[in-house]
């Protein structure tokens, strides 16, 4: 369930709903179908765009490397 949080963006790139409440998730897909095509089209390409930009392997070597950075910034660049 954590993963959602970091992907989805409530009401922008998606729709998040709390585990195991049926009727919060019964409201969300009700939002959707209320959506015109057009705009779940841009949800979804919205929601791709933050995936490629956050959650490519690039991405997510360069954000490990970048804490790895901060790790031994902290310790004053000791191994």
């Amino acid at each position: 369930h954590g993963g959602a949080r970091e992907t989805v963006l409530h009401g922008e790139t998606g729709f998040l709903t709390p585990p195991g409440d049926a009727d919060a998730l019964s409201c969300a897909l009700e939002r959707v179908l209320d959506m015109s095509a057009a705009d779940r089209a841009a949800m979804g390409a919205k929601a791709a765009q933050r995936a490629r930009a956050l959650f490519s392997v690039e991405a997510m070597a360069q954000a490990t490397l970048g804490a790895y950075r901060d790790v031994l910034a902290a310790r004053g660049g000791r191994g």
